[in-house]
């Protein structure tokens, strides 16, 4: 199961707003940038790039695993979007559950700020 599609980032203008304008918290793994939307609920994008996961597998776990800790935390949210992008070194199969927490901790702190 997914997000459903009106809680995902698609629009190209969007993600430019989010690049330009968007609060950043930088982890060694990841950087998620925030801004405040008008719609009531929060929305997410997740990028991961071939250069830090090689398989399409790989990549798209990652998306689902960056999904579902938005659903989990999504109690907890000011109406935001969310762009998650991953840095180049990637996540190794052994480190994804430390990153679910992860994720979820600093959602929780980005709807805090």
């Amino acid at each position: 199961m997914g997000l459903a599609k009106d809680r995902r980032l698609r629009e190209p203008l969007l993600f430019k707003r989010l690049f330009k304008r968007g609060f950043l918290l930088k982890t060694k793994i990841y950087g998620i940038r925030a801004l405040p939307n008008d719609l009531g609920y929060g929305r997410l994008a997740v990028l991961v790039s071939k250069k830090s996961l090689k398989r399409a597998v790989d990549r798209h776990c990652l998306k689902r695993l960056c999904q579902e800790a938005f659903r989990h935390s999504s109690a907890f949210f000011s109406p935001q979007d969310y762009l998650i992008s991953l840095n180049k070194q990637g996540v190794k199969p052994r480190e994804r559950r430390f990153l679910f927490h992860r994720l979820k901790e600093d959602f929780k702190s980005l709807a805090k700020a």
